[in-house]
């Protein structure tokens, strides 16, 4: 048969799996399909289908509403089975099954426009919770040249199941083998086959009429195992258990041990109570705490000082150990005073004695004679010097000032030295980020001088993490997978 023109959709149905009544297609849940094909039918797919957690089976409707022409074709064909998964509530575990799908109808022509398909999902293997899968409806649009000849030979199509009645454990099941012509989907032949019982399948042995054994004296039970499908009792054993045994658990204190006396433990029976085990505990020894002070003596600047360094049991209080510790000399307190003192004249120096001493004990550290110059005029000199012409030190230059000498009755200058001042400590001001990390390089940061914006501290800032956003994403089809590719919006 020659074909004009060609179409295929691929289109997702979702399905939900619990334990209500199953739900058949109808006017809510049907999805309207419209694609690039004549605008004069729309093709109606299921949006949701729900099984029942009884049959573990639903049903579901496939058709076209509107109006073909004589040249028409439109295939229809779901997925042959789906994939059912869950999330149980135990140890995070996902669980899967695969679910087998079918339906009675896949080609649309002029003559069964009207004919609505009825296909089905059986899942025999979920339990009990939700289930959920996704399968596709591929749909496909054909153009033929010429009608569809009523009386052209039929082209079997691939044989189908319907009317499936399951076996159970005991009893035969049965479906019948429909095979349809794959051009105007009329049924050609239709065969009932014959489904073997299944045959018991044992489930987990359960125990029945069971008598606990006590510590001493034996116990038993019936092993009782059921079909795991039908429930029918395929066999019951009486078994014997053996004495518990006795059941302990940690070892208890009976009497607790101290820092210089054993202690003893034992092991009782939870179930009779009767001490099983005995045991004796080793003293545990004496546990240094904290080092304390005592008997502490001050030092002074003329004589060393004490105390006693002891180390006493945590636990028990009892002293461990005392050690005597010696305390060094305190430093003397200096104060300097002029003693001796004599005073210049206009043809003899004067001089004194500058003197420092400790002011607690007065012990004297050093003494140094002065010289204090002749007057070589008859002026006469101020107590106190002068700072002239004083520049302030920084944290980059030194400073300086003029120590001068006026005479007191005349304000004439006798003398004048010039004297430094050290330079100022940086003052380190807070950091400052002189380059920024990316997320591709390092950063630099600096800390400066608040006075003189010397830079002082250098320090390297880690690399940003990247900024990524989704650049392109390609959605996935019934022939390839999608994927979405990432770019940093910084980098890239």
């Amino acid at each position: 048969m020659k074909i004009k023109k060609f179409l295929a959709l691929c289109l997702a149905g979702i399905m939900v799996i619990s334990n209500v009544t199953p739900v058949l297609a109808n006017d809510d849940n049907l999805a309207t399909v419209g694609a690039e094909i004549p605008s004069n039918y729309k093709i109606k797919i299921p949006k949701s289908i729900t099984l029942s957690g009884n049959t573990k089976k639903a049903e579901f409707v496939v058709g076209i509403s509107g109006d073909l022409t004589d040249t028409d074709k439109i295939t229809i064909t779901p997925d042959s089975s789906v994939t059912l998964s869950t999330q149980t509530s135990y140890a995070n575990k996902k669980d899967s099954q695969t679910g087998t799908i079918t339906q009675d109808k896949t080609v649309w022509t002029w003559d069964n426009v009207d004919t609505d398909a009825v296909g089905s999902i059986v899942a025999n293997g979920i339990s009990a919770g939700k289930w959920f899968g996704n399968f596709n409806f591929n749909i496909s649009y054909e153009q033929v040249a010429d009608a569809l000849d009523p009386f052209h030979e039929h082209t079997p199509g691939e044989a189908k199941r319907e009317n499936e009645k399951a076996a159970s454990c005991e009893g035969k099941g049965s479906y019948d083998e429909v095979i349809y012509c794959t051009e105007c989907g009329e049924e050609i032949s239709r065969t009932s086959k014959e489904i073997p019982a299944k045959g018991h399948t044992a489930g987990e042995a359960k125990r029945e009429n069971e008598e606990t054994a006590t510590c001493t004296e034996k116990g038993s039970y019936e092993e009782v195992i059921t079909c795991s499908v039908c429930g029918k009792e395929l066999s019951r054993v009486l078994m014997e258990t053996d004495a518990a045994g006795h059941k302990t658990g940690d070892w208890e204190t009976s009497k607790a041990a101290t820092c210089t006396e054993k202690g003893t433990q034992v092991k009782i029976c939870s179930v009779c109570k009767e001490v099983v085990e005995t045991k004796e505990v080793p003293a545990k020894g004496h546990t240094a705490g904290e080092t304390k002070r005592e008997n502490e003596i001050a030092a002074t600047c003329t004589k060393e000082g004490s105390y006693d360094e002891v180390v006493y049991c945590s636990v028990c209080g009892e002293e461990l150990s005392r050690t005597k510790k010696t305390v060094e000399k305190a430093a003397h307190k200096l104060e300097t005073v002029r003693e001796n003192e004599v005073a210049a004249t206009y043809t003899k120096e004067g001089s004194y004695d500058e003197v420092t001493r400790c002011s607690v004990c007065g012990e004297e550290i050093s003494r140094v004679k002065k010289t204090i110059p002749v007057i070589s005029h008859e002026h006469t000199a101020s107590a106190t010097t002068k700072r002239e012409n004083e520049v302030a030190s920084t944290c980059t230059k030194e400073g300086s000032y003029d120590e001068v000498v006026y005479c007191s009755l005349c304000g004439a200058e006798m003398s004048r030295i010039s004297k430094n001042i050290a330079k100022k400590d940086h003052t380190a001001g807070s950091w400052e980020t002189s380059k920024a990390a990316t997320c591709t390089a390092t950063g630099t940061k600096v800390q400066k001088c608040t006075v003189c914006g010397t830079t002082i501290n250098t320090d390297t800032i880690p690399m940003t993490s990247h900024d990524t956003y989704a650049y392109n994403t390609v959605q996935s089809t019934c022939t390839a997978q999608g994927y979405t590719v990432y770019k940093c919006r910084n980098c890239s």
